[in-house]
């Protein structure tokens, strides 16, 4: 499929992800319908309407199957990529808007994609589904999910992969790793390792023996517009989204700070958590072996990339 002959539904499109999914759609030539929930901080979207024309915003309350289909009767999409999510912010621990974002809001996603006939169907899971694994993992590895948040997304895998299969709508889903990139939340490490940086300031760590596998978001963004595009689209498998490079937090941390070349990381100062993955890491032969996809920018790239992002939104703010 031709991105110039897509009309597209992103769901979470004011979150991290979800916002690069739109950019890189929208400089493919695709129409997009930005959807998101009503009260969403949209700095994001807002951020991207500065460079780029042709982006609508909607408000998608996905809490209404009425609100979705409205939305799908307007726009008549004939591809979905759902990133919305609940719990990604750590902050956010309410068991019920989990499952009526993570599980219930998927099946009306998926009866409103049969009902207005969506040829491609890409649900974002998330890697936290498998829990700690000390391996690389496979998509054939057993789920072992801790939490509110990865409990809830392994259900709406499970759910969407069955649900979308008896119901006739081709669905893909690709499970993403470790993120990072321009636009992310402050609360998040790299913004918040970044700016403590910058002041020269002190920041308590763990050890920083967690082992983690990071990807640039664009990279991830444009995985999800291969599958969106590919010829022989995968139906009901799982992709990982990863670099496939195996990373302790601590090289991360300070391959971070090297960037700006001062700060303080008191790696150790911090106790690790009771319920520490000190393993979530990703073998992603699968993706690059059918999609023929590989991640682009290094390391190295993405933080200085990254960093200049932080850096000029702090001038602004200033």
């Amino acid at each position: 499929m031709n991105f110039n002959e897509m009309k597209v539904l992103v769901t979470g499109a004011s979150g991290f992800l979800g916002a690069h999914v739109v950019r890189a759609l929208l400089k493919e030539g695709a129409h997009v319908i930005a959807a998101h929930r009503q009260g969403s901080n949209t700095w994001r979207l807002d951020a991207i309407e500065k460079s780029l024309n042709g982006l609508i915003h909607e408000t998608v309350d996905l809490a209404s199957k009425n609100t979705i289909e409205n939305a799908m009767q307007e726009h008549k999409p004939n591809v979905i990529v759902n990133c919305a999510a609940y719990g990604v912010d750590y902050r956010q621990q309410v068991c019920e808007e989990a499952i009526q974002s993570n599980i219930t809001a998927v099946s009306w996603l998926i009866d409103a994609a049969k009902k207005f006939g969506v040829s491609r169907f890409i649900q974002i899971g998330t890697c936290y589904e498998y829990g700690n694994q000390a391996e690389a993992l496979t998509e054939k590895a057993c789920l072992h999910p801790q939490g509110i948040y990865s409990v809830t997304k392994a259900s709406g895998t499970l759910l969407a992969l069955d649900y979308a299969k008896s119901i006739g709508v081709p669905l893909v889903v690709l499970r993403p790793f470790g993120m990072y990139g321009p636009l992310e939340g402050e609360h998040k490490f790299v913004p918040m390792l970044f700016k403590a940086c910058m002041h020269n300031e002190a920041i308590d760590l763990t050890k920083g023996e967690q082992l983690r596998d990071y990807l640039y978001v664009e990279d991830a963004a444009s995985a999800i517009l291969t599958m969106a595009a590919i010829t022989d689209f995968p139906n009901g498998e799982i992709f990982n989204l990863a670099s496939g490079i195996p990373l302790k937090l601590r090289d991360f941390g300070e391959a971070a700070q090297a960037v700006i070349g001062q700060g303080i990381l008191n790696w150790g100062a911090k106790p690790y958590r009771t319920d520490e993955m000190m393993s979530v890491i990703a073998n992603i032969d699968k993706l690059k072996t059918y999609a023929g996809w590989q991640p682009r920018i290094s390391l190295a790239q993405g933080l200085s990339l990254t960093f200049k992002e932080i850096e000029s939104r702090v001038e602004t703010i200033q």
